[in-house]
C-alpha cells in the first residue's frame, strides 16, 4: 500500500508521486484516454473501472475489488498527447459482489445472464429457468396462485 503522505492545505493525501506506470499513448485527448479505460487491465481487475466517487472525481477507480486503491488516469505529456496511467499499487483482495450498489445481480449471474441471451434465450425464458433451479434447490415455495413467495402477484393488489 502506499506509505507517503503529503500536505495539502490542512489535509493529509497520499503522495503518489513515482507509482504511476504507463497503460497507454498516442491520445489526442483526455476524453478519448478515459474513454478506452475498459482496454486496460491491471492485475486481474478484468478490465473494471468506475468513475470515482471519494477523491479526486478525474480518476478511475478498480470497479473489480471491494474499496480498492488502484486508480486510472489520463495525463497530457510535453508532446501535447495524452496517456493513460494506473497507479501501481496492489489490489484489495475481496472481490466486490454486484457490479453497481443497485444491482440486482451478482457478477457472476450477469455474465451468465450475458451469455445466455448471447446464445439465443429470451428473458422470460431465463426467469423460468432460474425459477425452477430456486425451487428444486428449496431456496422458496411456489404459491398456489402460480410465481414464487417473495414474487409480485397481481391478485393481491
Amino acid at each position: 500500500m502506499v506509505s507517503k503522505t503529503r500536505m495539502v492545505g490542512s489535509k493529509e493525501i497520499a503522495d503518489n508521486s513515482g507509482l504511476w506506470e504507463v497503460a497507454g499513448t498516442g491520445y489526442t485527448s483526455s476524453r478519448d484516454a478515459m474513454k478506452d479505460a475498459c482496454r486496460v487491465t491491471h492485475g486481474n481487475n478484468n478490465h473494471e473501472w468506475a468513475w470515482n466517487q471519494s477523491g479526486a472525481r478525474q480518476y478511475k477507480r478498480c470497479n473489480f475489488h471491494q474499496d480498492c486503491p488502484v486508480l486510472f488516469r489520463a495525463v497530457q505529456g510535453a508532446d501535447e498527447l495524452w496517456r493513460q496511467e494506473v497507479l501501481n499499487v496492489s489490489h484489495a483482495l475481496e472481490r466486490k459482489q454486484h457490479r453497481r450498489v443497485n444491482s440486482p445481480f451478482t457478477q457472476q449471474q450477469e455474465a451468465e445472464i450475458v451469455k445466455m441471451v448471447d446464445q439465443g434465450m429470451k428473458p422470460a425464458k431465463i426467469r423460468d429457468e432460474h425459477t425452477l433451479e430456486a425451487i428444486e434447490a428449496g431456496c422458496t415455495k411456489k404459491n398456489a396462485a402460480g410465481g414464487i413467495e417473495g414474487e409480485y402477484a397481481p391478485d393481491t393488489c
